[in-house]
C-alpha cells in the first residue's frame, strides 16, 4: 500500500498452490497445470457476497460472475482475432479495465460494456532529486561521464527492447 501511495481499505489474501514450473515440466504443460490448482483452489475460498474480483483470467472471472460476483477483466493486451471462447468467458463480467485506449477499443469488439480505460503511467515524483542516488551508480560501475540507458522489464518482442539495442549499435562509438 505504501509503495503505490493507497488507502489500505481492502485485504490482499496469498493463495498457495503448487509450483509445477520447479517440477521440470515443459513450460506449457506447467503453466496449465498451475492455472488449474489455482482454479480448484481459489473455488475453496469462502468470500463475502461483497467481494469485487479484479483479474486477468477470464475463465475465473466466468466463474464468480456466473456466482453473482461483481467482476472486472484486468485487459492488458487483446487476441489478434474475436475469440469466441474469451467473449463466452467475459459474458459473466461487470465490466472491463483496460490499460489502454487501444485495449479499450478492442473489448468494445467484444459487444462488452462497463470499461474504464486506466493507462499504465507512473508517478515522476518519484523520480525527481534521485541524481545523488545516480551519482552513486555511476561511480560503483565506473560510468562517471557516460550515458547509461536502462530498462526495467521483461523482454517480450513487444516491448521494444530489440529495437532499442539495435538503435544503440547505431550511436557512434564514443
Amino acid at each position: 500500500f505504501s509503495y503505490y501511495h493507497l488507502r489500505p481499505n481492502f485485504t490482499v489474501k496469498l493463495i498457495k498452490t503448487p509450483d509445477f514450473f520447479t517440477w521440470g515440466l515443459p513450460s506449457r504443460l506447467a503453466y496449465y497445470l498451475n492455472s488449474l490448482a489455482f482454479y480448484w483452489r481459489v473455488r475453496t475460498l469462502n468470500l463475502p457476497p461483497t467481494a469485487i474480483i479484479i483479474s486477468r483470467n477470464p475463465e475465473l472471472l466466468w466463474f464468480y460472475g456466473g456466482r453473482g460476483y461483481r467482476s472486472f477483466y484486468d485487459a492488458h493486451k487483446w487476441p489478434n482475432r474475436v475469440s469466441m471462447l474469451l467473449k463466452w468467458f467475459l459474458s459473466t463480467t461487470t465490466g472491463v479495465i483496460a490499460n489502454s485506449v487501444g485495449t479499450a477499443a478492442e473489448a468494445k469488439k467484444y459487444q462488452l460494456n462497463n470499461i474504464l480505460t486506466v493507462p499504465n503511467g507512473v508517478d515522476l515524483a518519484d523520480f525527481v532529486n534521485r541524481e545523488s542516488e545516480v551519482m552513486a551508480i555511476k561511480k560503483k560501475f565506473n560510468l562517471t561521464g557516460k550515458i547509461v540507458v536502462a530498462y526495467a522489464g521483461h523482454f517480450y518482442k513487444w516491448k521494444g527492447v530489440d529495437t532499442l539495442i539495435k538503435a544503440l549499435a547505431l550511436l557512434p562509438s564514443e
